[in-house]
């Protein structure tokens, strides 16, 4: 929760995590690539675990799932219960303060040598962007592999799905949601255009949820993103047991233009929206924006068309789709920017008024 009240108070400024809902199911297993460790409503603390041990969640009743350890005794293989629950469960492979996660507590000692309160003050964002867990996508029928950390958290809404909601770091966001939506193309110039755009039309969505006249819509409290169209594409066919990983031109593509986001000239974020092909797309035409078939307009096909056909550089296709666009570093310009939209006061009375509406959701 914090993390995402963090993104959406200070977005302009100093945005660096996102929760992205990466599937919903009333059963999985979890694998994971390193040992870890289970937080529990901050109170409840279990681990750390090996990793040779996945962990199965269900629904145990209408509003509370079930965590069991899935790990072999004398050959035999079997299942260690550590109960069930309706409170947010964390998952991490590393604490802030100092627990040895290399010396793993066997599944059948769990219950009696939970990690004290006291050792630990929730999780450390680890900077090694290697991946973390796994688990089995059924869009896709396949597994994919995650970085996390990960997030269960029981749907209030529906009585027979849970969430698995990841926290990943903005740019590292970008890298996956540029590999999975600019397939067209396969140059950096078209991958830059891509990674302008993906990260103007993550500000805006969190900001339109934000401002919502139902916050709950798409429980925005939990999450900040959906993983797919509805959204932005963050997971793929692509992605399917890393067949196709993001390549080095993507992530140049995204390191190079970090911060960047789309200004108009009066200093205001830009209404980005955009799609596979021009010609019949309802999202640009909505916008304005899908003008001819040979790529002016916000269209994938249109960049690839401008970069490969044309050899025009990033700056120049974001022109062609918005010719009174900006490209503004946020961590660097937007504070002047904002300066120049909201004055003081209103900006502090928006505050006021999203710290309100909080205080009555939770």
């Amino acid at each position: 929760m914090l993390s995402v009240l963090a993104f959406l108070l200070f977005a302009p400024l100093e945005a660096r995590n996102l929760e992205v809902m990466i599937g919903k199911s009333a059963e999985t297993e979890i694998t994971f690539l390193e040992n870890y460790a289970i937080v529990i409503n901050n109170n409840h603390y279990y681990g750390p675990i090996s990793k040779d041990i996945p962990l199965k969640v269900d629904n145990f009743d209408d509003y509370s799932v079930r965590l069991q350890l899935k790990y072999k005794e004398n050959g035999k293989e079997k299942y260690r219960s550590l109960g069930y629950t309706s409170a947010p469960i964390l998952i991490v492979r590393e604490f802030k303060n100092k627990v040895d996660f290399e010396k793993t507590v066997p599944p059948e000692k769990l219950k009696s040598k939970k990690i004290s309160i006291s050792d630990i003050n929730l999780y450390k964002e680890v900077k090694k962007k290697t991946p973390f867990f796994r688990y089995k996508n059924d869009s896709f029928s396949g597994w994919m592999e995650f970085a996390g950390p990960l997030s269960i958290l029981v749907r209030k809404q529906s009585k027979d799905k849970f969430y698995l909601v990841e926290t990943t770091n903005l740019e590292d966001y970008l890298v996956h949601v540029t590999n999975c939506e600019m397939r067209v193309a396969s140059n950096k110039e078209a991958y830059k255009a891509q990674s302008i755009l993906s990260r103007t039309f993550v500000f805006n969505k969190v900001m339109e949820r934000l401002y919502s006249n139902n916050p709950n819509k798409d429980n925005w409290l939990d999450f900040q993103l959906l993983p797919d169209e509805r959204d932005q594409a963050y997971i793929c066919e692509m992605r399917v047991k890393n067949n196709t990983p993001p390549s080095k031109a993507v992530k140049e593509a995204v390191k190079e233009t970090e911060n960047q986001l789309l200004f108009d000239k009066q200093g205001q974020l830009m209404k980005v929206h955009y799609c596979a092909y021009c010609g019949d797309c309802t999202y640009c035409k909505e916008a304005n924006h899908c003008r001819t078939e040979n790529g002016l307009g916000c269209c994938q096909n249109g960049i690839a068309y401008y970069t490969n056909k044309k050899g025009y550089d990033h700056k120049q296709v974001l022109k062609q789709y918005y010719p009174d666009s900006v490209i503004i570093s946020y961590k660097d310009k937007a504070k002047t920017a904002l300066n120049n939209i909201l004055d003081k006061r209103e900006f502090d009375d928006n505050l006021s008024e999203i710290e309100r509406r909080l205080k009555q959701m939770i």
